[in-house]
């Protein structure tokens, strides 16, 4: 009886080792598919690996190779469709109306539309792409836990560039395999530390989350063991390196990895293009570009559309068009992404006109624009002051069911700031009452713009009513805004009501700028009598706030203290430079100007009335 019940349970304990190895794999296999970097699913298996007896070391590498041979075949089936994905922000989804662009203020802190937009997520782009036979017969089984990674360490946290494995900046294995190491890895198992499964998984799952230092790390220890990362690694810490605005790492890890032999893919050099595009390194987007296509890899919509958007950050309209030119003669279908990056291109420039063509273009072709392409056209308008035209390709969008965000109000109101008029003035204030109906949030470049508009109009209590409406909605004025707050006020020669704005910065901690110096030193030169002496403290106190004093804020001071005084203090105080000639305009300049401002007005009212009519796709 005594031998039954030893033999039973030894066939108990060989089953749970067996158990233990083939559960532990499953588990591993679903923290891989749901993405879930140190879970307690990872605990779990790294816990069940070590429980495990020495007799299931066989049972439990079967486990591995089965989850590593459906995760394979699972992940081959993806589609790879790089045209369905977003580039700057911006989706093929007309009715994503969370898009933003940046069309707002001017002077008054304005955002461009691809500074806040932001370039399309390679990481999801890397794990569609990598999926070939080829590219997951060496990736992970299982998406494995990562390196812990310690806050209080700053060796973890500090960007470092990549360096090759066995050079003086790479630690030894030793001492860094004894102190941190992945789930299932040991440093007195060296059957362990050949398991370039888990050594992938560690790397991924850092770079995933951001982690670039630590998987590096990883990258050059798992190198020191004479194995070779995946490609589905590399390009991982590619991608991570991107996002992270480290072009320079980014590219010295594609370097290292064909160095090592590790052939790149599209997606490897895709990445590296996005990694400069993204800060609109053109020069340098385009010659990753000519790499990939020296290496007989053929470029895909993510590599077009991400060289698109490198012109289009810097407002190079022909670059942008001669990329959306090559992009169509490749065969490659351009999206909604591709022509709203022209279109921004053009709004950069101020060039509405070829913004517009390029929108009727894409509306001949059947490609749908969404929130993000109808608020660079309206910013197009707005560069160039057309208010009318603004809110006529305002009233288009809503007739076609998108609705507009904060940025495309914000844009409008830009084009109310940018023509002068008191008119203009009242409009931007009703701008953004609208957009407060509409339920959208305005920020501060929204209210600065309207604040703009009317210190230019010289509308000082709307000014002053929309700031103080700006503070009741909890949003901290900036410099920016006080500046055009004062404007109006200096124009009147206000100068008590400017040194209240002035005391008022002071005690929000807001620090002036050169914007604000002159609009003070106007208030004392249009006061009568003027303000000699306050004049000359006000200057003297920029210069020892470090304010340079440019042909603006000396023009300023010389009408407030005298030509001849103002040549003294360019002695004293600024190395003897020279003080600028103020010329006053005369009436009949003065009309003249709004002769012409109301001839401009007239042709926006007939140009709003009538249609922009379609051209052709030449150019």
């Amino acid at each position: 009886m005594a031998v039954l019940t030893l033999l039973c349970l030894a066939i108990f304990v060989i089953d749970f080792a067996a158990f233990s190895a083939g559960f532990s794999g499953v588990l591993q296999w679903l923290a891989q598919e749901l993405s879930l970097e140190v879970t307690a699913l990872s605990c779990i298996a790294g816990l069940l690996l070590t429980k495990g007896s020495r007799s299931s070391d066989n049972s439990q590498s079967g486990a591995l190779a089965r989850s590593s041979a459906s995760n394979s075949q699972g992940s081959a089936t993806s589609p790879h469709n790089s045209s369905s994905r977003s580039v700057s922000g911006m989706t093929n989804n007309n009715n994503n109306n969370n898009n933003s662009t940046g069309a707002g203020g001017d002077a008054s802190g304005s955002k461009s539309l691809v500074q806040s937009s932001s370039i399309s997520n390679i990481s999801n782009y890397n794990s569609i792409s990598n999926s070939s036979p080829a590219n997951t017969a060496s990736a992970t089984s299982g998406q494995g836990p990562r390196a812990p990674s310690d806050p209080s360490n700053p060796s973890l946290l500090e960007p470092s560039p990549p360096s090759p494995p066995g050079s003086s900046s790479s630690h030894s294995s030793s001492s860094i395999l004894s102190q941190q190491l992945p789930f299932g890895l040991k440093a007195e198992d060296p059957q362990s530390l050949g398991d370039s499964a888990a050594w992938n998984a560690a790397i991924r799952s850092c770079a995933k989350v951001g982690d670039i230092a630590t998987a590096e790390s990883w990258v050059r220890h798992m190198e020191s063991q004479s194995l070779t990362p995946s490609l589905c690694s590399y390009n991982t810490l590619l991608d991570a390196c991107a996002k992270a605005d480290r072009p320079a790492s980014c590219e010295a890890w594609l370097r290292h990895m064909i160095e090592t032999g590790v052939a790149p893919n599209v997606v490897s050099y895709a990445t590296a293009i996005h990694a400069r595009a993204r800060l609109g390194h053109v020069k340098e987007a385009e010659g990753w570009m000519a790499s990939m296509v020296a290496q007989n890899i053929t470029p895909d919509a993510v590599s077009y559309n991400s060289v698109i958007h490198a012109n289009s950050i810097v407002g190079n309209t022909l670059g942008a068009e001669h990329w959306l030119d090559e992009m169509v003669k490749a065969g490659l279908e351009a999206s909604v992404a591709s022509y709203s990056a022209v279109i921004d291109a053009c709004a950069k420039q101020g060039d509405a006109t070829r913004a517009e063509h390029w929108l009727h273009h894409m509306l001949q072709l059947g490609v749908s624009p969404n929130v993000v392409t109808f608020s660079a056209i309206i910013d197009a308008c707005a560069k160039s002051g057309n208010v009318q035209r603004a809110e006529y390709w305002h009233e288009r969008m809503t007739e076609l069911g998108i609705l507009p965000n904060a940025h495309t109000f914000s844009a409008i109101i830009n084009a109310c700031a940018k023509s002068p008029g008191l008119g203009h003035a009242e409009a931007a204030e009703r701008w953004l009452e609208r957009s407060e109906l509409a339920g959208v949030p305005n920020d501060s470049v929204a209210f600065t713009s309207v604040i703009d508009a009317c210190g230019k109009a010289g509308d000082a209590e709307r000014a002053l009513r929309v700031f103080k409406r700006m503070q009741e909605h909890g949003i901290r004025p900036h410099i920016v805004a006080c500046a055009a707050l004062a404007r109006p006020y200096s124009y009147r020669g206000d100068w008590i009501k400017v040194e209240s704005i002035a005391h008022s910065m002071v005690s929000e901690g807001i620090q002036p700028n050169d914007y604000f110096i002159y609009a003070q030193l106007l208030a004392y030169a249009v006061a009568r009598p003027r303000q000699t002496e306050r004049a000359e403290a006000c200057f003297r106190r920029a210069l020892a706030d470090g304010i340079i004093a440019n042909d603006h804020v000396v023009t300023a001071l010389s009408r407030a203290v005298g030509r001849s005084r103002c040549a003294e203090l360019m002695t004293e105080l600024c190395a003897g430079r020279s003080v600028p000639v103020y010329q006053q305009p005369s009436r009949r300049a003065s009309r003249q100007l709004q002769q012409q401002q109301q001839q401009q007005q007239q042709q926006q009212q007939q140009q709003q009335q009538t249609p922009p009519q379609s051209g052709g796709t030449g150019r």
